[in-house]
């Protein structure tokens, strides 16, 4: 592959690899271990068949079902939203700021074609950083993004214990759970019988 592997990667309906790839830059989301920058279609003899970039993209990405690709992105919040954000510890936020999460989805050419922002539709006051430990360099850490069956998106966010399903079509949220009964989530999975098997790994149960 020509970058090294992110955090995730699938085998598409084609037999395909969907990979998400690391591509380092010199911001604070450049230089996380949970970086990703690339995501791409590669066969079984490693042809990149496609590739689409973008400098704010970490964790996960998918292939939907419209062959359109899905980032998990970050960026920075304007001041007026962070100074909302509760929990964490004070004085960790990244030179001043503190990143949050955003959903880009992109065409194989390159193109931007819709967005979804977190701050948007979550409220920082009332969706706060559940562990008492974690630095306030980032808001919700988001770690898993996937299309649903009927056309939806589920997405898990770490750092306020949370996952959400969005409605593709309006950007409202349907569905929400969050702390308790999550604590640090990871991997939420879709199951045949509708519910959803969650790898709840985190601390402070």
């Amino acid at each position: 592959m020509p970058y090294p592997p992110g955090l995730y990667g699938y085998l598409t309906d084609k037999g395909t690899l969907f990979y998400n790839g690391k591509i380092p830059n010199e911001t604070f989301l450049g230089k996380a271990p949970f970086k990703g920058g690339a995501a791409l279609e590669a066969d079984w003899n490693g042809k990149v068949l496609w590739e689409v970039r973008h400098p704010n993209h970490h964790h996960d990405g998918r292939l939907l079902k419209n062959r359109n690709v899905l980032l998990l992105c970050a960026t920075e919040l304007s001041n007026d939203v962070a100074r909302k954000v509760q929990g964490g510890r004070p004085g960790t936020e990244e030179k001043g700021k503190i990143w949050a999460d955003y959903l880009v989805e992109m065409t194989k050419d390159g193109r931007s074609v819709w967005e979804w922002r977190s701050w948007e539709h979550l409220d920082p006051a009332k969706d706060i950083i559940t562990a008492v430990q974690d630095e306030r360099s980032e808001w919700t850490h988001g770690n898993a993004v996937m299309e649903l069956p009927d056309g939806n998106l589920l997405v898990s966010f770490r750092d306020i214990s949370t996952i959400i399903k969005i409605e593709r079509r309006t950007g409202q949220i349907l569905w929400k759970m969050g702390a308790p009964p999550l604590s640090g989530q990871h991997a939420p999975t879709p199951l045949p019988n509708d519910n959803i098997l969650i790898f709840d790994n985190g601390p402070h149960r």
